[in-house]
């Protein structure tokens, strides 16, 4: 399970820098609004 946290994170990461050099601070501003819930959800889901 701690395996599958570490490769959801790294994906994460990898995710967030595209959008970071594709669209820059706003892009990743509006990604964050619309999935933040929904990313939390997935978490918490992992987790458990």
């Amino acid at each position: 399970m701690a395996v599958d946290l570490a490769d959801h994170f790294i994906g994460q990461l990898i995710f967030l820098q595209i959008l970071d050099t594709r669209f820059g601070r706003n892009g990743k501003a509006l990604w964050h609004r619309q999935a933040d819930s929904r990313h939390f959800r997935q978490i918490r889901a992992l987790s458990t």
